[in-house]
């Protein structure tokens, strides 16, 4: 900062005999030198002369935009008020009030912000100077805010390092503005509806038949798979190839098939990512190369795609004969797994284990030991003791078990023997398998890709290890993997709806007997009324395409998601079971229609929407005082979604190329941040590199907003198909702040009213003040249009109109 004030002293010092006649002279001779030299803004980042929507700019800084300045000729000197109190800041209606020039500099610059979404300006004429916000988001008007204010060339010099603080690129970037005229307080947002309802949020209860659809549920689509005496049976009917690219997907399927498509920036040393083949080619030429290679073969895959499912397919099902032929160790690192931090000491217990459990090799037995250790006992006997082998055996063999003993007490030593021994004596590979690194902390999946970079290397097993892309992503950067170059095969979702087709013919085969199971024998289920509702359930994935893709899109291509979500969907007490049983019962088929299975994926076991458990997210919601806000999230989603040139190959954006977009909309910065990250969050959209965003104290998300992102099927079907329907605004209406008080009120009465009826009207009401709010923002994109978004879900309206009248 010294230095920069050196700066602003020459500037200073020539300045005054320029006398500029223009704002283009003034902007030449002072207005470019304080910008660059004194205040350190880049020139590369400085826009100037900024055409748009009919009015040009003299500077747009930073980008994206974040600051406006609106040159004058020194000339026009500016009439500022006197200063109480605190000296540098004035109210803007006092400085309008006083002088026209200012006034008119200001309303001129405050406009060029509103309609570029900058939230800062400055009006300079050289030796005067005006900062304020203005584009506000606490509910006051930009021109009845604070502004401050630098009269002169004195008080430029004297206070420069406050200047500095402030209208640097470093100060802006800090909002140091904003804290300082006390206009970062973000008030006005009205109290969402969901805090008029006692004990919100509160469960739904099941009633008993539902309970006991639920619990037997449970068992069938989910816990029985995990059964010793069924494993190899459910994988060999349930089991799909990943990569097979969804037919329901609202995503083009280049964007699929880039899953896991830049991962890493453009100026890092990426892997080679690879898919995984086919079941009939899944042990490959690379995978042998790679194992060969003494490298770890990474599986790399985003939550819920199966990649446990790929491995135990591969050991029971796919590669049966090769792991019949090996010795072959699965470690759970699941959560569940073990408590330790130490995962050496659990590797190493648990390899032992197995290797006495599945294999009978006692590592610790006394003939087994000796063997291993011939070449070493030899030595021993040739060593400093043998005088001692005619002398004193007991002493000899005492020492003897020293030495035994010190063999086998370092674990990981001793462990690597033992393999080597078995592949030489017993002519088998090692392969072991090191399964849910990810769900443990980031320190222990470190500690994890050591150890299993050391059994590949050092050991010479081949070793399978599963990871997410985000996994991977932070272990390369922080140095565990950083040297590691292997390739990395990522595994595809399946089908969604083969899955779930597979899974329910399963479970209904055991429902109704023709896959009888040992474990079932005592106990006493209902398994014909379950079977029933399956049957239900299979008719309508298989026939209404609706559902099909209802499931495909909002489960993300996540199979864990989406079993959980049937199950649960299964004695759901938001569904009526008992009136898809009996009509399933009494006709044979039935059609379970979408909005059943929406509003399980809105409220779950909810009376009510509740944000944090609900499988969708609240488009509509602010966490600013402006009521355009609630179509923010929906635009983002709608730039991602249009095809265009802004997408790449991949359908991937630029942060900072939607940053632009929506700023020209009239939001800020931090109000498109900030709905980028819960749009992240709830995997609507997604980030390079798998980034999520942790929650501060007060619960608001926080981290940097980098990279590229685009859209999920998750994202596109909240956009294409689910915002507008009335299951959609029924439930978000409880969620959503109001800005209109009249329409608020008319929503409290009846608010806590279950009836058909009563829910119409208020969706009506909602709808209608959502309308209301769309036309007020006069925003006009190709990209999304809400008012044809509702034009396209009318007929869900209709529906429930068809059904009050009868």
């Amino acid at each position: 900062m010294e230095a920069h004030q050196e700066k602003l002293d020459f500037l200073i010092q020539k300045y005054p005999e320029l006398k500029c006649q223009s704002e283009a002279e003034t902007r030449f001779h002072f207005i470019d030198s304080l910008l660059i030299d004194c205040l350190s803004w880049d020139r590369d980042k400085i826009k100037i002369e900024g055409y748009e929507s009919g009015s040009r700019t003299d500077y747009e800084l930073g980008e994206p935009k974040v600051l406006i300045v609106e040159a004058k000729r020194d000339n026009i000197v500016f009439n500022l008020p006197v200063r109480m109190g605190s000296k540098f800041i004035a109210p803007l209606e006092s400085i309008c009030g006083l002088c026209r020039f200012a006034r008119e500099a200001i309303e001129q610059v405050q406009q060029y912000c509103a309609v570029r979404g900058v939230k800062y300006a400055v009006v300079c004429n050289g030796c005067q100077l005006i900062a304020f916000v203005a584009v506000r988001v606490d509910g006051k008007s930009p021109l009845k805010g604070g502004a401050f204010i630098i009269d002169g060339f004195d008080q430029l010099k004297s206070n420069f390092d406050l200047v500095f603080q402030l209208l640097s690129s470093y100060g802006i970037a800090e909002n140091k503005l904003s804290h300082y005229l006390d206009a970062e307080l973000v008030y006005g947002i009205p109290e969402r509806l969901s805090m008029k309802i006692p004990n919100y949020p509160s469960f739904r209860y099941q009633n008993e038949s539902s309970n006991s659809l639920r619990l037997v549920a449970e068992l069938l689509l989910e816990d029985i798979s995990k059964t010793h005496d069924l494993e190899k049976r459910f994988y060999e009917e349930c089991y799909c190839d990943s990569g097979a690219l969804a037919q329901d997907a609202l995503i083009g399927k280049n964007i699929l098939r880039s899953r896991y498509a830049a991962l890493f920036s453009p100026d890092e040393v990426a892997p080679l990512l690879a898919p995984v083949r086919k079941r009939n080619e899944t042990i490959t030429s690379d995978v042998i190369a790679e194992s060969l290679s003494k490298r770890p073969i990474i599986l790399i895959g985003d939550v819920g795609v199966g990649k446990t499912s790929f491995l135990r397919n591969l050991i029971l099902i796919g590669a049966s004969e090769e792991f019949k032929k090996s010795i072959w160790i699965y470690l759970d690192l699941g959560i569940s797994s073990f408590l330790s931090d130490d995962i050496k000491i659990f590797v190493a217990l648990e390899i032992e284990a197995q290797l006495k459990e599945k294999y009978s090799i006692n590592v610790n037995d006394n003939d087994f030991v000796k063997n291993i250790y011939r070449a070493e006992l030899l030595d021993f006997e040739r060593g400093i003791y043998r005088e001692l082998k005619v002398s004193n055996p007991e002493k000899y063999l005492q020492k003897q078990l020293d030495r035994l003993e010190e063999l086998i007490g370092d674990k990981e030593r001793h462990l690597k023997r033992v393999i080597a021994y078995i592949s030489k004596e017993m002519k088998k590979q090692t392969i072991i398998i090191v399964d849910n690194v990810d769900q443990r902390e980031l320190a222990i999946q470190q500690n994890a890709f050591i150890v299993s970079q050391a059994m590949a290397q050092q050991w010479g097993c081949v070793v399978f290890l599963s990871v997410r892309p985000n996994t991977f992503h932070q272990s390369k950067r922080s140095g565990s993997l950083s040297a590691y170059t292997n390739k990395i095969f990522y595994i595809m979702p399946p089908r969604a709806e083969f899955v779930l087709e597979k899974r329910l013919i399963f479970a209904l085969n055991i429902a109704e007997g023709r896959l009888p199971i040992e474990s079932l024998s005592s106990v006493s289920l209902n398994l014909e009324t379950v079977s029933q509702f399956i049957k239900a359930l299979l008719s309508s994935i298989q026939k209404n395409v609706d559902v099909s893709e209802f499931l495909s899109n909002i489960t993300g291509g996540n199979v864990r998601s989406m079993i959980d979500f049937v199950t649960k969907f299964i004695g759901s007490p938001n569904v009526d079971s008992d009136k898809i049983i009996s009509i399933q019962r009494s006709q044979g088929r039935y059609i379970i229609p979408l909005h059943e299975f929406s509003k399980s994926a809105l409220l779950g076991d909810y009376s009510h929407y509740e944000p944090i458990s609900s499988l969708a997210m609240n488009l509509f919601d602010v966490r600013f005082p402006d009521r355009r806000e609630h179509f923010l999230s929906v635009l983002i989603l709608g730039y991602l979604n249009y095809d265009s040139n802004h997408r790449n190959g991949e359908g991937l954006v630029g942060v900072d190329v939607v940053r632009v977009e929506i700023q020209s909309l009239g939001f800020t910065v931090d109000q498109m941040d900030n709905a980028i990250r819960r749009l992240t969050n709830k995997k609507l959209i997604e980030m390079t590199r798998r980034v999520t965003f942790e929650e501060s104290v007060g619960r608001e998300l926080m981290g940097e907003v980098v990279g590229d992102v685009r859209i999920t099927t998750i994202g596109a079907y909240h956009l294409c198909r689910w915002c507008g329907t009335f299951s959609y605004i029924d439930a978000m209406l409880f969620d959503t702040p109001i800005f209109d008080n009249q329409i608020r009120d008319s929503l409290i009465f009846k608010l806590k009213s279950f009836e058909i009826s009563d829910r119409y009207d208020r969706s009506i009401a909602f709808r209608d003040y959502l309308i209301s709010s769309w036309r007020l923002s006069n925003i006009n994109v190709p990209y999304f249009n809400w008012e044809a978004v509702l034009t396209q879900e009318r007929e869900t309206f209709l529906n429930v109109e068809r059904h009050l009248r009868k």
